[in-house]
């Protein structure tokens, strides 16, 4: 090779007389410009910042616990910036990176991951490789050979901060015309999931390595472009509704737009049991009830107030509050025993209708502390009314 380049003697290498020695050693190893190259490529495919990108490890990157079919495979790495803090050791543990990857895709990050570890194989051997080893206390997939005034094994990992940084900075500013930040390649790739790919937000976390939902929302879809998503998803909805709206297939039910209240609309009666204390139920007009006879006959409207409480829940005069939810409870308890002793035909008939809206209100109670409290207090001290006053008006 000394000859090769010497004007006046033969080369070397006859079919490449512009071959140098420097061309030559990049032939054989990978340099600093392949091992960026293949880095920024998985960074793109996988949306991992470069730090996730360079923990890969050379000897285990495919993630075996989720089993994929066909050319599909799971590839993964670690993250450590950002990751939480265990309250015992106070040390930050690192998390698990995954994302999926074509086997049959050249360009995929599992088929660069492979190249990388096969480029790299003639470099892992000898004392330089296990001073890196050691060193760093783990198997650096990006490892190359700098050649300068001599040749200098180089090998990537994010704790060694400021390594060919600028170096890798500028070769990527001239290799493409422009400044390129990788901060931004999770945001991209998290915005670009959602508008082309359409996949859903809690598998998007998951990939993202963060804990909650929150997160991603917060840090990565905080910005102008996931601002005009939501807006254009916002007007496509609106488009729909006022469609349906036109054509008369709206099932809701719109809100008026001007309306005339009544002070007696603010006017609502509360029933207790007999000492006062605890509400039963709460009505805005029990002169008006709208519950339904058993024979299917809407009630009569009388000069008597209607005291029939097992009627409440399917009664629109009739609200629930934290106050009377007890009473709820009680009814839901016992006809929940109902069901359980009576023949169901004769069971539907009688209490079905009070069963199911009781239920539906207990399951949807937004505060479930208030259901356990009113279950205790049941168990403890009875029934706050007898069922057979209840059913009685």
């Amino acid at each position: 090779m000394v000859m090769q380049n010497i004007p006046g003697y033969t080369s070397f290498v006859l079919e490449a007389p512009e071959l140098t020695y420097t061309k030559l050693i990049s032939y054989i190893y990978p340099d600093l410009r392949e091992l960026i190259a293949i880095k920024i490529a998985i960074c793109f495919e996988t949306g991992w910042s470069p730090d996730i990108t360079e923990r890969i490890d050379p000897d285990d990157y495919i993630y075996d616990p989720i089993p994929m079919e066909n050319d599909w495979v799971f590839i993964k790495s670690t993250k450590a910036k950002g990751a939480s803090v265990n309250k015992k050791t106070r040390l930050r543990e690192q998390r698990l990176m995954i994302h999926p990857s074509s086997k049959t895709d050249k360009y995929s990050a599992y088929n660069l991951i492979k190249l990388l570890v096969k480029r790299t194989s003639t470099l892992r051997k000898g004392h330089l490789y296990e001073k890196a080893t050691t060193d760093l206390d783990v198997h650096p997939a990006f490892i190359s050979l700098v050649v300068n005034a001599g040749l200098k094994f180089v090998a990537h990992y994010p704790c060694r901060k400021g390594v060919n940084r600028s170096s890798s900075s500028k070769f990527i500013e001239k290799s493409i015309g422009y400044k390129l930040d990788l901060r931004r390649l999770r945001p991209t790739r998290l915005y670009l999931n959602e508008k082309e790919k359409k996949l859903p937000l809690l598998l998007q976390v998951a990939l993202f390595g963060h804990s909650t939902s929150a997160i991603t929302d917060e840090v990565y879809k905080d910005n102008s472009h996931f601002q005009q998503l939501r807006n254009d998803k916002l007007a496509m909805e609106l488009d729909s509704i006022f469609d349906s709206i036109r054509d008369g297939s709206f099932k809701g039910k719109l809100v008026p737009l001007k309306q005339r209240t009544c002070i007696k609309k603010k006017i609502i009666n509360i029933y207790t049991n007999h000492n006062g204390e605890s509400p039963l139920a709460i009505c805005n007009n029990p002169y008006y009830p709208t519950w339904h006879l058993s024979d299917g006959g809407q009630i009569p409207r009388s000069n008597k107030p209607c005291k029939q409480f097992n009627k409440c829940l399917t009664c629109q005069q009739s609200s629930v509050t934290s106050d009377n939810i007890p009473f709820v409870v009680d009814r839901f308890l016992y006809l929940d025993q109902k069901r359980r002793s009576m023949r169901s035909d004769q069971f539907d008939c009688m209490y079905r209708e009070e069963y199911e809206a009781a239920k539906e209100v207990i399951e949807s109670w937004p505060y479930q502390e208030d259901i356990q409290e009113a279950e205790l207090r049941n168990a403890v001290d009875g029934y706050l009314l007898p069922p057979i006053i209840s059913e009685s008006n």
